[in-house]
């Protein structure tokens, strides 16, 4: 799993010089930071994914950091650390807290080069996470250059689970019709 986005702006869809939807995911954060598996340095999906924070997780617990997950090492998974960072478990919390400054810092970056009125965040993290979604909403908010740009946020928007497909199902109607009626907004799945 990784990180996907779409934007909207004039109810036209914005597009990727490829069509790639993870682009935003591949925006480097930290040009000397880990090796992502696009072959680039210090992607944010590289910090913000759930394999990335399941990692971080099992790293930090590597070197002892107590946890009150009680599962076997190999076992444990994202929900795990959810769970845990929900009961106020530190090495859950600060694993998820992390990514999450990350991802608000990426954020910031883009409402920056956008100006989006509306930024929808859905998706697993998300959903299983409100830490994950504060700490990136609030990170941006702290980090967005132009401070008097007013921007909404909505944590899974109004099509919660299914967002995925209605947004396929939008890229097929906007290829058919390819119309503009609607304001920017910038959506992360």
């Amino acid at each position: 799993m990784g990180i996907r986005t779409g934007t909207i702006s004039s109810g036209s869809i914005i597009r990727a010089i490829n069509d790639y939807e993870d682009a935003f995911g591949h925006m480097v954060i930290d040009i000397n930071g880990d090796l992502c598996h696009c072959h680039n340095r210090g992607c944010i999906e590289t910090y913000c994914s759930i394999p990335s924070i399941t990692k971080k997780f099992k790293e930090l617990l590597k070197q002892g950091t107590p946890t009150y997950v009680d599962k076997p090492f190999d076992k444990i998974d994202f929900l795990d650390i959810c769970a845990a960072a929900k009961e106020n478990d530190i090495l859950a919390r600060q694993a998820i807290t992390k990514a999450a400054e990350i991802f608000g810092i990426g954020l910031a970056n883009y409402i920056n080069l956008v100006t989006p009125e509306l930024v929808i965040l859905s998706g697993p993290i998300v959903k299983h996470s409100e830490l994950f979604y504060n700490t990136a909403v609030e990170e941006a908010l702290k980090r967005k250059y132009v401070k008097n740009h007013k921007v909404s946020f909505s944590r899974g928007g109004n099509f919660k689970d299914n967002a995925i497909a209605v947004g396929a199902a939008v890229l097929s109607v906007d290829e058919i019709l390819n119309k503009a009626t609607y304001g920017t907004f910038f959506y992360i799945f």
